[in-house]
């Protein structure tokens, strides 16, 4: 799960910098960085916080944080087919509710 994925599909929807969201959610920019370099994963608290404050659910940005890594093998087929119509589904629903 890479939640900088998740996270730089939001910020661009929602339009705002990663220094903006840092300061947003009082977090240091280079802590917010690791994050959205999948070097550090943020705590369930945190990973909140930052959903709240980009007006999504935690599950919401946990979704859009999948790979295809994250998917059992048996399962990566279906994965693979259904994804892209998902994510995109999503981002409409984000872009509707903007």
């Amino acid at each position: 799960m890479n939640i900088g994925k998740g996270l730089k599909v939001l910020l661009k929807k929602k339009n705002l910098t990663q220094k903006e969201l840092a300061e947003k959610i009082n977090i240091s920019e280079t802590s917010l960085s690791l994050i959205m370099q999948n070097k550090t994963h943020p705590r369930k608290e945190t990973l909140e916080i930052i959903a709240n404050s980009l007006g999504v659910k935690p599950e919401l940005l946990v979704i859009l944080s999948l790979e295809k890594e994250d998917i059992p093998d048996n399962k990566k087929e279906y994965y693979s087919i259904l994804w892209p119509t998902i994510e995109s589904s999503l981002l409409i629903l984000l872009q509707e509710e903007s």
